[in-house]
C-alpha cells in the first residue's frame, strides 16, 4: 500500500523559510530502511511521531508527523522537518550497535 503525504501549504512554506527542507523532500524519510520512529508529545488528543532518517543521500532530518492511516489507507501528515542534530544521529546510529 502506498503512503498519501499531506501537509498544510502555509506550514510547508514556514519549515521551507526556518529549516530549509521541502516537505515534499522530507517525505522521503519514510523511504530509508534504518528510520527510527519514536513517539513525540500527545497535544490536543494528537499523538506525533518522529521520523529519524535519511531523506536523501546526505539530508539527515527529523519530521514530525501524524499518522492518519485507516485500515483502507496509509495517511500520514507532515508537521515539521529540520535537519537532526547529533543526539538524532546517535539514536540513529545506536540501532547498528
Amino acid at each position: 500500500m502506498a503512503i498519501r503525504f499531506t501537509w498544510d501549504p502555509k506550514k510547508a512554506k514556514r519549515n521551507l523559510h526556518d529549516h530549509g527542507i521541502e516537505f515534499e523532500v522530507a517525505k522521503h524519510v519514510f523511504n530509508d530502511p534504518h528510520v527510527v520512529v519514536i513517539e513525540d508529545v500527545e497535544t490536543e488528543d494528537e499523538l506525533r511521531y518522529n521520523a529519524i532518517g535519511y531523506a536523501a543521500a546526505n539530508l539527515f532530518v527529523v519530521v514530525t508527523y501524524l499518522d492518519l492511516s485507516e485500515e483502507e489507507e496509509e495517511v500520514i501528515r507532515l508537521i515539521s522537518a529540520r535537519k537532526g542534530d547529533a543526539f538524532e544521529e546517535s539514536v540513529y546510529a545506536d540501532q547498528f550497535a
